[in-house]
């Protein structure tokens, strides 16, 4: 199922002895690139959420993870080792309550081996996570005529405006291709919200 390890692919997520949430993936930098800073917050994100689930301890997580149907998904703050930062775009299956279910369009930014929890009080399933951000509601034609590029914004509330989940890799159905919605070179990626969805190339054929 995974691609074979390399030097930086894996990293643990765990507590100190000063109650701080720490990783090992780019805590020794000294050099916090926004990047960097954001993946601090992603790893808070997940030792807190797992915590709540009753998942305590040393928290083992993948910058890439290659499923079944060979899709290889990366997600990493300092890609081949160099300041540059990789999250890949994957169409995720949501299942509702109701049993309902719609496939959106979700960035990934980090993978977490829970293979192991069948020893802790948890009613989540084992295997590999990824935590994500995803689109609130099926992307729109960004234009009334547009047949290949979708528009979205990330998922927000009254409370947060960033909102992480974590979701079980067999929940991906296929890779996303998407780029930032902007008017402007002059942006900031980190504060993005709304984003261009492009259909893929297999599919243009039928459309003309």
């Amino acid at each position: 199922m995974l691609l074979r390890l390399t030097r930086t692919s894996h990293y643990y997520i765990d507590r100190n002895e000063n109650g701080e949430i720490i990783e090992n993936l780019t805590n020794p930098l000294m050099c916090k690139t926004p990047a960097v800073e954001f993946h601090q917050v992603v790893s808070e994100f997940i030792f807190s959420n797992l915590s709540n689930n009753h998942i305590t301890g040393k928290l083992n997580c993948r910058t890439f993870i290659r499923l079944n149907n060979d899709l290889l998904i990366r997600c990493t703050p300092l890609f081949n080792n160099t300041n540059s930062y990789w999250y890949d775009w994957v169409w995720i299956n949501w299942v509702y309550k109701d049993g309902s279910t719609m496939i959106i369009p979700a960035q990934v930014y980090s993978i977490v081996d829970l293979r192991f929890i069948t020893d802790y009080d948890t009613t989540m399933k084992p295997g590999f996570y990824v935590c994500i951000r995803s689109i609130s509601k099926l992307p729109t034609p960004k234009w009334r005529n547009s047949k290949i590029i979708y528009t979205g914004s990330f998922e927000s509330n009254d409370q947060e405006s960033t909102i992480f989940r974590l979701v079980h890799v067999e929940n991906i159905v296929k890779g996303c291709y998407a780029i930032p919605d902007f008017n402007t070179m002059e942006y900031n990626i980190w504060d993005t919200t709304k984003w261009l969805f492009v259909l893929s190339m297999d599919k243009w054929s039928k459309l003309f």
